[in-house]
C-alpha cells in the first residue's frame, strides 16, 4: 500500500512482475480512495502462472481525489508458486510511450523511499 497521495495529476504506475508456479492465482493492483472501504477498484490484475521470468506492466492512474495504490498477491490451492515485484515508479504523465531510463530508476533509492513519486 502506498502512502496517500493527494494530487490529482495523472500517472503512470509502472512495475516488473513474476508470477511463476503451479499453484498462483491472482496479482491485482486497486486504487483506492481516500476514506474507502476495501481495497478500492481494481485498476489491473493477471491469473496464473506468467512463465520463469519478468514481466512489465505500465497502468494509467487518473484519480479524482486522495488515493492510494494497493497490490495484493492471491496464492491458489497451495504454496507452489511465487508473486514477486520489483522497480515500481509512478511518475505524473501518461504511460503512453513511457519508457523508464536509467536516469528515472536512479532517483528512487532506499535513501528517498518516502517520496511518494517513487
Amino acid at each position: 500500500v502506498t502512502p496517500t497521495i493527494e494530487d490529482n495529476a495523472q500517472r503512470c504506475l509502472s512495475f516488473w512482475y513474476h508470477m511463476y508456479g503451479l499453484h498462483i492465482n491472482l496479482l491485482n493492483v486497486y486504487l483506492k480512495p481516500q476514506g474507502a472501504q476495501g481495497q478500492g477498484t481494481r485498476i489491473w490484475s493477471k491469473q496464473g502462472t506468467q512463465g520463469n521470468h519478468w514481466n512489465r506492466a505500465t497502468v494509467n492512474v487518473s484519480p479524482s481525489g486522495p488515493y492510494q495504490i494497493v497490490f495484493e498477491g492471491v496464492r491458489g490451492l497451495s504454496y507452489a508458486g511465487d508473486i514477486a515485484l520489483d522497480d515500481i515508479t509512478f511518475p505524473t504523465g501518461s504511460c503512453a510511450g513511457f519508457n523508464p531510463t536509467t536516469a528515472t530508476l536512479e532517483q528512487c533509492t532506499f535513501e528517498n523511499a518516502a517520496d511518494p513519486m517513487c
